[in-house]
């Protein structure tokens, strides 16, 4: 039901955001979990991964 649905934020990852996303990236988290948690789609989560050099969107795996 609609009820159930996430809510998304829309809009650009500021800084402390991104902070957060690289250091639970980095002890392990899931894209699925990060996505969650931070109200993102997974598409957006693994873009900002990508972009700070940390995921590789191809091989869907981590760089780091």
């Amino acid at each position: 039901s609609k009820s159930m649905r996430p809510t998304i934020v829309i809009g650009a990852v500021g800084p402390t955001e991104i902070g957060e996303l690289v250091i639970k990236f980095k002890t392990g988290r899931s894209i699925d979990d990060l996505a969650r948690e931070h109200a993102r789609t997974v598409w957006a989560i693994e873009g900002q991964l990508t972009k700070l050099g940390l995921w590789d969107r191809i091989e869907r795996r981590s760089v780091a």
